[in-house]
Order: structure tokens, then sequence, then C-alpha cells
């Protein structure tokens, strides 16, 4: 259920049902810290949404700063009894680069999870519609996996795509195509590398969040926490393998115009 007015704050809240649905509730219920098992989903950019994580009993004050940050770095922690889960999605938006990843902010207790946003994020929204369809996730421990799941998913399209692409140009150099393949393996390695940025520090979050001992997260929940860190890593290897191709396909690149040039400027010398 989306708020109403500009400044709603609230893109989506949900009293889950236990059988992957929930029922859709506004900011009246949201407040409400007899409420549960709640999912709330916000826009951190609206003045209501940053309130409401400011005065919320339900979230510690150590975490309001993190939670509201405008440019996080993915992270997990545990605050007591609670998970703080900070990551980043590929830009799946019209007109948007992959590369410039959108952040996700998650707090997840026992029978509370808010997650924000400042973009538009189709890994969460997809949840969001599955929940009204009464197939999403049938508690707050499950909701990070799903999320996670969805967030690998698109990285892993656009990880193998750049892969893809560094075989082409890997090709296209054998093949002494006469292309101009400079620009393309510069492209490459800039979206390789802005990629990775992000994707170490989550590898390293999702780790850890697989390990944390909380009492809420049962069996189940750790085991599809710990594949999808193992996803993020081969993706990350795969990630790593593209761009070193990719450096060493501009490195004989360099090394055959070099010599191109090398026997014309002997051949000039000659005349």
């Amino acid at each position: 259920m989306t708020a109403p007015g500009p400044d709603g704050g609230l893109i989506a809240a949900f009293l889950l049902d236990g059988d992957g649905g929930g029922q859709p509730v506004g900011w009246d219920a949201v407040r409400d810290p007899a409420q549960g098992p709640l999912w709330v989903h916000l826009d951190y950019g609206s003045s209501l949404a940053r309130d409401f994580i400011e005065t919320d009993q339900r979230i510690p004050d150590a975490l309001h700063e993190a939670l509201l940050d405008s440019n996080p770095r993915p992270r997990s922690a545990l605050f007591g009894d609670g998970l703080l889960v900070v990551l980043r999605s590929v830009n799946g938006n019209a007109e948007a680069e992959p590369e410039d990843m959108v952040a996700l902010r998650m707090f997840v207790t026992e029978r509370f999870v808010v997650t924000m946003r400042r973009r538009r994020l189709l890994a969460v929204q997809e949840i969001v519609d599955a929940v009204g369809r009464g197939e999403g996730p049938r508690s707050p421990a499950e909701l990070p996996w799903w999320i996670i799941d969805n967030v690998n998913d698109r990285l892993r399209v656009v990880v193998e795509a750049i892969d893809e692409e560094a075989d082409e140009l890997e090709e296209t150099l054998i093949a002494e195509a006469r292309v101009e393949l400079r620009g393309r393996i510069a492209s490459l390695r800039r979206r390789a590398i802005a990629l990775r940025r992000y994707l170490v520090p989550q590898k390293e979050a999702l780790s850890r969040l697989a390990a944390d001992k909380v009492s809420w997260l049962d069996e189940e929940a750790r085991a599809g926490l710990r594949e999808q860190a193992e996803r993020l890593t081969r993706l990350l290897e795969d990630l790593d393998s593209a761009r070193e191709r990719a450096a060493v396909t501009q490195e004989e690149l360099s090394h055959r115009q070099a010599e191109r040039t090398g026997r014309t400027m002997y051949l000039l010398s000659i005349l």
C-alpha cells in the first residue's frame, strides 16, 4: 500500500500472515509498536520516513545515521537482537547505467523489518508484488534472504554481460578485425571496477550475516544466506576474471599498435 501525498515516504507496508502474503497497512499501523510481524518499505528521501527512523522505539538510536546515510557502503552488523544490512543492487531503472548501484538499507528483527531506498529498486519491488499476491516471504527472517537472492540475480545478468563482452573483445583482437577496440576495452574495465567497488565489501557483509548468531534466524534462513554469499563470491570471481582478460587484451592491443608504428617509422626512415 502506497501512502498518499508527495511526501508520504511509505512505499509499502504489510502485516505478514506467515503464508507468503500480508495485509497492506498505512502509517497508523506502521507507527504502532504492537503490530507485527511487520515489513515497512520506505523512501528515505521523505521527511516523514526520516522522522519515523529517528523516533520509532524499535530502531536503536545507534542505527539512525547508518540507515539515513546518503552513500553507504555494503555492511552487516548485529544491534542487540536485530540485524543491520546495507546492500548495493544494480540500477535497473530506465536509461540508467547498471553499475550505478542503488543502495538498500535493512534493519531486521524477529517481528519487524524496515527497508529503505532512495531510487526505485526492482529487486525489492518484486517482493512487494509477491507479498501482494500471497507468494512472498513467510516471516521477517526470510525477507533478507529473498532480497539478497533478487539482488544476486540482477548482478549475475550484468556480470555475465561483461564476461561475454570480454570474450568478444579477445576474439576480435585474435581475428585482427578492423574495429576500434581501445574505447570498448576501457568501458568494460570501467564498468567492472565500478561494480567491484561495492561487491567486495558486499561479499564480506553476506558472509558475516550468515554467521551472525541471532536467536530468531533459523537454520533454513542461515543456509539460504550462506548460499547467497557463495553465489556472490562466484560472481565476483567471474568479474575479476573478465577484468583481467580485458587488461591482457588492452596490453596486446597496445603491443600490436606499437609494432605497426615501429614498422611504419622504419619504412619512412628507409624512404
